[in-house]
């Protein structure tokens, strides 16, 4: 976590260790003997279609990654689709707990106004409960995952969406499905309380466009420091274009 801790809370790196963490990248053998896996499977939505691009972002960032000197393997799904309900009260809860004031609620938009809704039928005893089964979730991702030091995901299942594509004011519920099958590898991090970064590491033109595509890179409970290495490394190894310059007046 990049955040600053509060007393009570477990140790944790301070700002200027990451940041010497992150320039370790630069050294270029951070990546020796890292056990990286690969997964390209959709986790959170099962029946998620994932654009060949988004794969090939993966494939490439874990490729220059294992010319670094990594152990690249593939890695397993950490859990079922059905068991992301777990996450469903925290979230719908985390939604209903923002300051809105009651005047302003219509002012939010339909996705949002439906999970403040939906959490508003969770008691207490049912948070306790997804609390618990989110816990569960977590050492199911912990026990896969426990082989490898990082898990390179695509960072979303395709291509940029256009602004407003798979948003559905009409239909919210439809609205959260299709974003989850959007973003079907993100919220694992979320859950189990994992460090993880994407970086854009792959272009390819779709319907006439060159889009880029990320990779996400998800590392071990409380190595943050460690990750932000790889991602640095990752970025020399393999650098985006730079923007190009602007003309002279």
């Amino acid at each position: 976590m990049l955040a600053h801790g509060w007393p009570g809370d477990s140790p944790r790196a301070e700002p200027g260790d990451l940041l010497a963490a992150a320039r370790a990248g630069e050294a270029g053998d951070v990546a020796r003997g890292l056990r990286v896996g690969v997964l390209t499977t959709p986790v959170v939505a099962g029946d998620a279609v994932v654009h060949p691009e988004a794969v090939r972002a993966a494939e490439r960032a874990a490729g220059t990654l294992e010319a670094a000197g990594a152990v690249v393997e593939d890695a397993p799904v950490p859990f079922a689709p059905e068991d992301w309900l777990a996450f469903m009260p925290l979230w719908s809860v985390g939604a209903l707990t923002l300051p809105v004031p009651d005047e302003a609620e219509e002012l939010l938009e339909p996705l949002t106004r439906w999970l403040r809704e939906v959490g508003r039928s969770v008691d207490g005893a049912a948070y306790a409960r997804a609390v618990a089964d989110a816990q569960r979730v977590a050492r199911r991702v912990a026990t896969a995952w426990g082989g490898f030091d990082v898990v390179v995901t695509p960072s979303l299942a395709g291509p940029p969406a256009p602004v407003g594509s798979i948003r559905d004011d009409a239909d919210p519920a439809r609205d959260f499905e299709d974003q989850k099958r959007f973003t079907p590898w993100t919220s694992i991090a979320n859950i189990a309380g994992l460090p993880s970064v994407s970086l854009p590491v792959h272009r390819a033109e779709v319907d006439g466009a060159r889009l880029p595509f990320g990779a996400m890179l998800t590392g071990r409970a409380g190595r943050d420091g460690a990750l932000l290495g790889v991602a640095r490394l990752l970025e020399l190894a393999d650098p985006w274009p730079a923007p190009p310059s602007p003309s002279p007046l």
